[in-house]
């Protein structure tokens, strides 16, 4: 019954990682992306920024 235990609580274990890795990764990519264009387009001198006053 032990055993049972350990192995559905490895199993459960690997799927959750399995899950919240890529997501995590996702999420963190999206947030680099999103501050990494912003920082850019601030960059850009108000008289040519199209995306001042958004």
């Amino acid at each position: 019954m032990l055993q049972r235990f350990r192995q559905d609580l490895k199993n459960d274990l690997i799927a959750g990682l399995l899950v919240v890795i890529p997501l995590a990764t996702t999420i963190w990519l999206t947030i680099t992306i999103a501050t990494w264009v912003v920082n850019l387009l601030t960059q850009i001198p108000k008289q040519l920024n199209p995306f001042d006053g958004l």
